[in-house]
């Protein structure tokens, strides 16, 4: 016991050193200060007091913040079609916030434990067809949305199965995105930057190379998101995977993360959709049926665990009044 404690705390020591060494001015040491500190609070947590832990903080961060409470909320009565009682999506929402806070628990302590947490109890479905496009020479596109864990889902890609690269946000403070930019790296994930201008051709040369790209679509991020039917009301998802499927002639693996009650992960992949079986009159009704189908594959990832699904940003959902598309 006291072995294994001795050896979480010079984890800490270490990651606290190699964090602070990327900030240049003691004002931006103290910007990371907090980050740094929670991290090492995360790690010294263990993994099967994870649950009990984001239970009690998930409550409280249920009952201290109405706007996400009410984005969460709407999230959970979409995928709820209107069947569940107010009561019930009220409790699945709570569950949402115990989720959420686990998934920051996990991804905290992660950047301090390092690979010996990446594949502890990791399950995978659907992967050898994945292994098998790869094996061609040729990259390809995991899209997935913000459920379970995806962050350490591109982690235990990268390390287990093919390097994968990933679309980096603008964060604030700078320092912060320094910080988190090198902690990515330092877990073998490839990072292309959402601000660059050269965003589109950065992914498709990671392609040619045979880099997986995972690209997030359930947050309209990059404004170019199409309205799709999705639990039957209208919803916009991000139309880069199909516009980039159509453009390189590679498949698009609509893919997630679910977190294990126990610590564990499980890594989901579906069928893989290919740009020649989609059919249309142009290249626009082709990426909307592309993204439809994309779509439909991850309503049903997402089915899987619903309380999994972490939004804590507005929605725009709409009423379905208009025929599917076909």
């Amino acid at each position: 016991m006291e072995y294994h404690l001795w050896k979480r705390l010079n984890r800490v020591v270490k990651f606290t050193l190699s964090s602070l060494s990327v900030a240049t001015s003691f004002e931006e040491k103290l910007t990371l200060s907090p980050y740094i500190f929670a991290a090492s609070i995360a790690s010294l947590i263990p993994v099967s007091s994870y649950d009990r832990v984001a239970g009690i903080w998930g409550l409280v961060r249920y009952a201290t913040q109405p706007e996400r409470r009410r984005y969460s909320r709407n999230a959970q009565r979409l995928v709820a079609r209107d069947f569940t009682s107010k009561f019930d999506v009220e409790v699945r929402n709570l569950l949402a916030f115990k989720s959420y806070v686990k998934f920051w628990l996990e991804n905290l302590a992660h950047l301090v434990e390092g690979p010996s947490r990446t594949t502890y109890n990791l399950t995978m479905e659907g992967n050898q067809a994945v292994m098998d496009w790869l094996s061609t020479g040729r990259g390809a596109i995991l899209a997935t949305a913000h459920i379970g864990n995806p962050d350490w889902g591109g982690i235990a890609i990268s390390r287990t199965i093919n390097p994968l690269a990933a679309i980096f946000g603008p964060l604030e403070p700078p320092v912060f995105e320094k910080w988190s930019y090198q902690l990515r790296t330092t877990m073998g994930l490839e990072t292309i930057f959402l601000r660059d201008s050269n965003v589109t051709k950065q992914i498709i040369n990671k392609i040619d190379e045979g880099t997986l790209v995972a690209l997030t679509c359930d947050f309209n991020i990059s404004g170019n998101a199409l309205e799709i039917e999705f639990f039957s009301k209208l919803f916009p998802l991000a139309s880069g995977p199909a516009t980039i499927s159509l453009r390189t002639n590679t498949p698009v693996f609509p893919g997630t993360v679910l977190m294990k009650p126990d610590g564990g992960h499980h890594l989901l992949f579906g069928p893989p959709i290919f740009p020649k079986d989609i059919q249309g009159d142009s290249i626009s009704h082709r990426i909307k049926l592309l993204t439809q189908a994309i779509g439909k594959e991850l309503e049903s990832q997402i089915l899987m665990a619903p309380e999994q699904w972490h939004v804590v940003v507005p929605l725009t959902i709409k009423d379905n009044t208009t025929p599917s598309i076909r």
